[in-house]
């Protein structure tokens, strides 16, 4: 996948010498000739590189502009990747009980404690969270579907599983992929009781992170 655009592919070359000709730029970036010029034209056009008269002919070089430019650039890269990871705030919610009854489910419970690390806790921790800012989180955290399965005559959906943590303790964030509670719920498990271990009560924010 190629991430840098051609402009930024000729920028990048220039700054490894301070003057050059657009026929060694064109060998340096592997492109046309005709393409290259075309795209200086453009780029002298907005001041970012000009055109000078040297000892071997016209050259090209990065102006004030175009060195700004740059390092704007550096900077917001740096600031994108140092930024805090994404996290996700819900709050607390009593729930159905249902979450105790699946993870006493075998199947459920052998898959999920594998993927904790302990066995879980039986029980989940109820969060009611926004929407828009569940999905732009969940992108963030590697999934593991465990699948559904079929016992005594009832069909049991598959869940899906996200590495979390909340507090600095490792948790799971679960989403059966049949929702009984809709999309705005979300449910976290741990090797230990969450409510009691953080002191939580319904109403009560709660910050989940992406487990490091």
């Amino acid at each position: 996948m190629q991430l840098m655009t051609p402009a930024l592919r000729i920028l990048l070359a220039l700054t490894c010498e301070e003057k050059t000709s657009t026929t060694a730029l064109a060998e340096r970036v592997a492109m046309s000739q005709q393409s290259v010029s075309r795209i200086i034209a453009a780029l002298a056009k907005e001041g970012i590189v000009e055109k000078r008269l040297g000892a071997n002919g016209l050259c090209v070089c990065i102006t004030r502009k175009g060195w700004r430019a740059l390092a704007e650039l550096q900077e917001r890269i740096s600031q994108a990747i140092n930024a805090p990871g994404p996290v996700l705030k819900g709050t607390v919610e009593t729930g159905l009980g249902e979450g105790r009854y699946y993870i006493s489910r075998p199947e459920y419970g052998r898959a999920l404690t594998k993927l904790l690390g302990r066995e879980p806790f039986p029980g989940t921790l109820n969060l009611h969270v926004n929407l828009a800012e569940r999905e732009r989180f969940l992108v963030s955290v590697p999934m593991t579907e465990v699948p559904g399965f079929k016992a005594h005559g009832r069909s049991y959906g598959a869940v899906r599983y996200f590495p979390v943590s909340v507090n600095g303790r490792d948790c799971g964030l679960i989403i059966p992929v049949r929702h009984v509670h809709g999309p705005q719920k979300v449910e976290l498990i741990a090797p230990f009781n969450l409510r009691r271990a953080f002191g939580l009560k319904d109403g009560d924010e709660v910050v989940v992170e992406r487990r490091k």
